[in-house]
């Protein structure tokens, strides 16, 4: 009988907030993801192993700073515009 196991991590993004980062100081959209580690039997995920872990990352450097599950959650997640109805109503010319 043959058994094919496993253990990989898994990532799943929790935010997007826009940032400053502490290496390279550009202002981008950082991500804020958690990791965990995954057991899986024949190529399917049965369950979490160990611990989750939090990660900010910058997209510029590539600066991955970890975090707590309270700092990680409390990045409120950025919104995505869902269609015309959500795009900006004014220009920069209306800021004159």
């Amino acid at each position: 009988m043959l058994l094919i196991f496993g253990v990989h991590d898994a990532f799943r993004v929790l935010a997007t907030p826009g940032r400053a980062c502490r290496r390279c100081g550009n202002h981008a959209q950082h991500e804020v993801l958690e990791a965990s580690r995954k057991f899986s039997l024949f190529f399917i995920p049965l369950f979490r192993v160990g611990a989750r872990r939090y990660y900010d990352t910058c997209p510029v450097c590539g600066l991955e700073v970890q975090l707590t599950e309270a700092e990680a959650h409390s990045s409120a997640p950025v919104p995505s515009p869902r269609g015309p109805q959500d795009a900006v109503d004014w220009t920069p010319q209306d800021r004159r």
